[in-house]
């Protein structure tokens, strides 16, 4: 059977509207989205509204720039050089903040082991590169969001900058911005206790009269 081509970030907001649609969730719906996750998630809330109260965009990118160009080329070169554990070799530094390394919660070679014994395939990760490669400045989409959003970057982020989240907070009409100390990109590994206090923190206030 015939691979099926990418999915831009446009697509994957369509299927996860497809989905929420069929199953109809009860109550309110607050979309979390993390990395390429935040970048379809941005989409999502553009374009879906009225199926999602609330957005939190973790480590994620609403543009990209050269220094972001350049890692992902990197990343891209190494996947078609050394498949994926090549790739993540070259990926962690980035992903993972200075202070991760030098007192991991998991440690660096056990990290390595789990993400290589379930790695996608190469051809999987490099539909994933062409979306991203692909995807342009999203800023200005971000002031039609009518729902609040809460947006969370590590300080130490080298990919998706703490900058980026600013831009983001900064367009949003109902934004929230978390830098979060001595963490980097994987805020879902390097900060669990602080992320789930922040999401719990922000899925229990009041939405505003507007949204009810």
């Amino acid at each position: 059977m015939k691979t099926p081509e990418h999915r831009s970030f446009e697509g994957h907001a369509a299927d996860l509207a497809d989905l929420l649609k069929a199953i109809e969730l009860p109550g309110e719906t607050i979309l979390v989205g993390i990395s390429y996750g935040g970048a379809v998630a941005q989409r999502f809330l553009v374009h879906y509204p009225e199926l999602v109260q609330r957005g939190v965009l973790l480590s994620t990118f609403p543009y990209k720039d050269a220094y972001f160009d350049a890692i992902g080329a990197s990343w891209k070169q190494a996947l078609l050089t050394g498949g994926y554990s090549l790739m993540l070799d070259v990926m962690l530094p980035f992903v993972l903040g200075r202070s991760y390394f030098l007192n991991p919660v998991i440690t660096i070679e056990n990290l390595k082991n789990s993400k290589t014994s379930q790695s996608p395939t190469p051809e999987r990760l490099l539909k994933l590169v062409r979306a991203t490669e692909e995807s342009g400045n999203y800023l200005e989409e971000l002031k039609k969001v009518q729902v609040p959003v809460l947006v969370v970057h590590g300080q130490e982020d080298m990919l998706c900058t703490p900058e980026m989240g600013q831009a983001m907070y900064q367009s949003l009409p109902h934004g929230e911005l978390e830098i979060l100390p001595n963490v980097g990109h994987t805020l879902n590994l390097e900060c669990i206790p602080d992320l789930i206090q922040l999401l719990d923190t922000f899925a229990a206030k009041a939405l505003p009269v507007d949204h009810r």
